[in-house]
């Protein structure tokens, strides 16, 4: 599949694996990992990317590849019309040549250095001067808020100011690409919102292709621009981040939207499901599609309830989850589905799991869409 970030899905099916993008980063490779295979199409321009998926799925391994720390199996990685990458012709360039910002889980900090010198690193790497290095340094650091933390060495630093360190020290370098894996996971939570938020202020300022792997839909919603998502090496979902929330293409992509989805074949404005059960939707064309409920247009009834509902079926309670003002029922069934519902609902109806209820979905608030 290939993923041109400026164009429609149609559009981007059409580009085919073997085309390339003058201005941004172009990837199209196979990587081995053992016997795990991850084989990926996709190019990002000037903006921010968010790889997401399950954990093992192969996330990293790609981000690997582009850094040029895993040269693929196969297949070729282009940055700005420059090959980085090219298997056929054994072309490789070693990281340190790629101009390639990468901030990683861990940060990889040196943990004798100073975070002055730690941002100070590349670009002395690069062959500047000691201290036209640690001016630059020094101003990035004051960039990120950390000018009065400059001389600390990392254990010295909270796991917040760490990330900032390494964001600065992947800035430095005046990087074409900026590649961050999984950057606020090492933070708790209060941490995480603050520098989550400076971050995407970074990212905006940025300009250039930006990937940043991550499992948090909150995190992907919050820095990018756009989502891949891999699962078991395969990219089965791209485009923005409404696109896969309201039409998600697999039981991953569904969690995350947060909505039931089911597959089936659709005839006469009802869909046989996959699995067993049968869903009458408004509008819905015939052939092979997905279906997709949100748990809140699901009404849960103690008895057969009367109406306008034009979905109903019985089934029994597998589990409940209680959040906020909200708490979502889990149900077996044919099919099963997840219902939310308020807490006073739940009281009324005496939830209990395996107890016995009815589930009524209007044909209004079922989407369906072509598989």
């Amino acid at each position: 599949m290939t993923i041109d970030s400026t164009g429609s899905s149609d559009q981007m099916s059409r580009s085919g694996a073997g085309g390339s993008t003058a201005a941004g980063l172009y990837v199209d490779v196979r990587a081995l990992r053992g016997d795990f295979a991850v084989e990926a199409t996709l190019a990002v321009a000037d903006e921010t990317v968010a790889i997401v998926g399950p954990n093992g799925a192969g996330k990293s391994t790609l981000l690997r590849c582009i850094a040029g720390l895993m040269p693929p199996t196969s297949g070729r990685i282009t940055l700005h019309d420059r090959v980085l990458d090219d298997a056929d012709v054994g072309i490789h360039e070693p990281p340190a040549r790629r101009g390639i910002g990468v901030v990683f889980q861990e940060y990889l900090l040196f943990p004798h250095r100073s975070a002055l010198d730690n941002v100070a690193y590349g670009l002395r790497a690069q062959g500047h001067r000691a201290g036209a290095a640690r001016r630059r340094a020094h101003g990035l650091l004051d960039r990120v808020g950390l000018a009065a933390q400059a001389a600390l060495r990392p254990a010295q630093l909270s796991g917040g100011q760490a990330q900032r360190v390494a964001l600065a020290r992947a800035l430095a370098i005046d990087p074409a690409t900026l590649l961050l894996d999984e950057p606020l996971a090492a933070l708790d939570i209060d941490a995480r919102q603050d520098i989550r938020r400076r971050l995407r202020a970074h990212l905006r300022d940025f300009r250039g292709p930006a990937l940043v792997v991550t499992h948090d839909p909150v995190e992907a919603a919050t820095l990018a621009d756009r989502l891949v998502v891999l699962e078991d090496g395969r990219i089965t979902q791209h485009g923005t981040i409404d696109d896969v929330t309201r039409r998600p293409r697999s039981a991953w992509a569904a969690r995350l939207a947060g909505v039931n989805l089911y597959e089936g074949r659709a005839a006469d404005g009802h869909v046989t499901l996959i699995g067993g059960g049968r869903i009458t939707a408004a509008g819905v064309p015939d052939g092979d599609v997905f279906v997709a409920i949100p748990p809140r247009a699901v009404a849960l009834f103690r008895e057969l309830p009367a109406g306008t509902p034009r979905n109903v079926w019985a089934g029994r309670v597998d589990g409940f989850d209680s959040f906020g003002d909200r708490v979502r029922v889990h149900l077996a069934g044919s099919p099963a589905i997840t219902a939310e519902i308020t807490p006073a609902a739940a009281a009324d109806l005496d939830l209990a799991r395996g107890g016995a209820v009815h589930a009524a979905v209007k044909a209004t608030e079922v989407t369906t869409y072509p598989r």
